[in-house]
């Protein structure tokens, strides 16, 4: 069994309807992208690179919407949806070197930086549409 991790942008009413939604096969509403085996600590690790900070979980996780499960939400913080959104494609090639080889990923770079583009396009779209950013996971 994987462990499901979808990335979505909606309003906050639209993403608490995610699960409901996506169990009906009605998402035409989310621009969305989806991977396995990512949760909220993969994504603190990537906030404190792209921030060049150590890592601190307090400082860089991401913001819980509805309490872990066997699903689970979160919304990326504002701060690290515009750090995203900014991110030029001359850094990311790096940048997924770096998150790849974390102890808590261990894949190869070029999965890494499918999951940063994802999450860069993603970040434009929440920024443009004055949306936020999710994280929607399942055991």
């Amino acid at each position: 069994m994987s462990l499901l991790s979808d990335l979505f942008v909606a309003e906050p009413s639209a993403a608490l309807s995610y699960e409901e939604r996506l169990k009906r096969k009605d998402l035409s509403v989310y621009d969305r992208a989806e991977f396995k085996g990512l949760t909220r600590l993969e994504f603190s690790t990537l906030r404190a690179f792209i921030s060049n900070e150590e890592w601190d979980l307090d400082k860089h996780e991401l913001e819980e919407v509805t309490p872990s499960g066997e699903t689970w939400l979160f919304r990326f913080p504002e701060r690290f949806v515009d750090q995203l959104s900014k991110l030029g494609s001359a850094g990311i090639p790096d940048l997924s070197k770096q998150w790849a080889a974390t102890e808590e990923l261990q894949w190869e770079p070029a999965e890494a930086e499918e999951v940063i583009v994802a999450l860069v396009r993603l970040a434009k779209k929440a920024k443009l549409e004055a949306k936020g950013l999710y994280l929607w996971g399942s055991l």
